[in-house]
């Protein structure tokens, strides 16, 4: 029995207002373009996956062939998190949209073969192509929803379908699963619960699963940032178990400030995926050095509990420890700004002498 990827019972609200952010939150887990029982113009669809932890709304992207002809959903078509939706013509069983009559419907090449793209809000988040004489009345199914490669995906890594299916209206059978998984192979978590809350100076995580198959173990990655997340604790899995399993973990060492959190789910196959993100702020004790805002365009206030009375000579380094640049600062009261626009993206560390000590504050250079 296949189970939907570590779906979240969660669901953020803002979040189901907007179409798919990145690439990869879609793929195109399947394809027809060349139905049997009916004419192309009521049988040709897609079918798209939501590899996310969120709903994610078709409003506002465009789904484009090789060719100038394409769709794009000018209401709101809602996947959920770990389901596949189908987007297709006026017979296809199960659409969650279908194509308008004009301008022309959307046409997927038979014989030369052709290119799918799925564009949200001018970035491509999912795309495939595939060569010509594409197999009559049979659907292609993507293997695994981990295929892909910021949701582009290989023809390689598509078969023809063997589960039958019925259009509306028609009465002899075609090959494909719209709506359904069929031979495609989904990660195998059902994860019910996901939280972080501070304990004293460290971080607890819980989660459950409802069902788990094939789960070799899961890694829990920790950011400041946001990027990069790096591996602080790793747990087995249960492998294959029908109950509900509870796990936990304690980050010891948490930073100050904001810590972010995610699940890494890793199969006996090595295939894995990300949970959603979590974050927990944990006090400064008597850090007498703020910087805000913490993610920065251009300008970086400074704060000091106490003014310094001499110029200071203020290092910026990177998380690798090397140099990014020194300025020069005059004393000039208990707030100053410094100019980082000129800064590469990326996470800094400023460094101020206070006396025969140092203090130390973070930032994140958009």
């Amino acid at each position: 029995m296949k189970n939907l990827i570590l779906s979240s019972l969660t669901l953020l609200s803002y979040i189901q207002l907007l179409p798919a952010q990145l690439p990869g939150d879609l793929v195109i887990s399947e394809y027809m373009a060349n139905s049997e029982e009916v004419p192309n113009a009521e049988g040709e669809y897609i079918e798209l996956y939501n590899t996310t932890f969120y709903a994610v709304n078709l409003n506002g992207c465009v789904i484009q062939d090789a060719s100038a002809l394409y769709i794009a959903p000018s209401t709101d078509v809602y996947i959920q998190p770990g389901e596949f939706a189908v987007v297709g013509a006026s017979a296809v069983p199960y659409a969650h949209y279908y194509y308008p009559d004009a301008p022309p419907p959307f046409s997927l090449n038979n014989i030369g073969g052709d290119q799918i793209t799925v564009t949200c809000g001018g970035t491509l988040i999912a795309a495939t192509s595939y060569s010509a004489n594409q197999p009559l009345g049979s659907s292609m199914e993507l293997a695994a929803t981990h295929l892909h490669n910021n949701g582009i995906t290989q023809e390689g890594h598509y078969a023809p379908s063997s589960t039958p299916f019925r259009y509306n209206g028609a009465s002899r059978n075609d090959y494909g699963s719209p709506g359904h998984a069929g031979n495609t192979f989904v990660l195998p978590i059902e994860l019910s619960r996901f939280e972080a809350r501070v304990v004293g100076r460290q971080v607890w995580l819980s989660w459950s699963t409802l069902t788990e198959q094939n789960n070799s173990h899961f890694v829990v990655e920790h950011s400041t940032d946001g990027q990069p997340f790096l591996p602080v604790g790793h747990l087995s899995g249960a492998g294959f178990s029908q109950e509900a399993r509870e796990y936990e973990f304690m980050h010891q060492d948490p930073e100050p400030g904001l810590n972010y959190y995610r699940l890494q789910q890793v199969d006996f196959d090595g295939a894995s995926s990300h949970s959603e993100i979590l974050s927990v702020e944990l006090e400064r004790q008597g850090n007498p050095l703020q910087l805000y805002p913490t993610a920065v365009d251009n300008t970086l206030t400074i704060e000091w509990q106490q003014a310094p009375r001499q110029p200071l000579t203020l290092t910026l380094f990177d998380l690798q420890g090397k140099v990014a640049t020194r300025l020069e600062l005059a004393a000039q009261g208990q707030r100053a700004q410094l100019s980082v626009g000129h800064l590469p993206p990326g996470a800094y560390v400023l460094s101020v002498p206070q006396g025969r000590s140092l203090q130390q504050a973070r930032f994140f250079k958009k």
